[in-house]
């Protein structure tokens, strides 16, 4: 468990993620559970060499999926992801899956505040992206992309032009 860190430090990184998850090779055997619940998350990306992105909850797929997975993404605060590095292409991503489960929920988290200075066309922000195969149930309800309670939004951009924008 990490609860706080001022002390990461380097010159570049390919991806930097509050929680990742998964397993890209090898054989999954029996049943599984992936539970990520009830963090809160904040990253900095200032890297002169910066990332290809920042996320807050990354998994990857999980290799010879069984049809007994589980994953559960529940009850998490996505707040001030910051790519702080102008002229970069870095994306900023809440949550995102490739992972394949036979179930697979997504509820009640919140992504807020998040902020970017990339000026290039890769500058993207993804709320919630699930795109690994699910065989039973999906369930994505009761998540804040942005928080009209504080008016808080879910990205703001410091320089606006062709970005993407995913929001599910």
């Amino acid at each position: 468990e990490i609860t706080s860190s001022t002390s990461l430090s380097g010159t570049s990184a390919a991806q930097i993620s509050g929680i990742r998850y998964g397993n890209s090779t090898g054989t999954v055997t029996g049943s599984f559970t992936i539970s990520i619940l009830n963090n809160t998350i904040t990253i900095t990306d200032n890297l002169p060499n910066g990332s290809s992105s920042v996320s807050g909850v990354n998994g990857i797929s999980i290799a010879d999926k069984l049809a007994t997975g589980s994953l559960y993404v529940n009850n998490n605060i996505i707040s001030g992801l910051a790519v702080t590095i102008a002229n970069s292409n870095r994306q900023i991503r809440g949550i995102t899956s490739s992972a394949s489960a036979s179930n697979v929920y997504i509820n009640n988290n919140t992504i807020k505040g998040n902020t970017t200075t990339a000026t290039d066309i890769g500058g993207w922000f993804i709320g919630i992206d699930q795109t690994g195969s699910v065989d039973s149930t999906l369930e994505i309800n009761e998540n804040n992309i942005g928080d009209s309670l504080t008016s808080t939004p879910a990205i703001t951009f410091s320089f606006l032009f062709l970005f993407r924008y995913n929001f599910f």
